[in-house]
């Protein structure tokens, strides 16, 4: 019987990005900040009777 040596092995994961990469993955963040900070915005005018249906005075 032959031993597998794969498991001796260490391999190291290494990920290459492209350049744009990690100005993708800001603008994601970004994104996702601004739809947490409308949605609390959108609670608060809602809870606080601020809001209401656009055009009604």
């Amino acid at each position: 019987m032959s031993k597998d040596n794969k498991s001796k092995e260490t391999k190291k994961d290494t990920h290459e990005h492209e350049s744009w990469y990690k100005w993708g993955v800001l603008v994601l963040y970004l994104e996702m900040a601004t739809a947490i900070l409308v949605t609390l915005y959108s609670f608060y005018m809602a809870f606080t009777g601020s809001g209401g249906f656009p055009g009604k005075h």
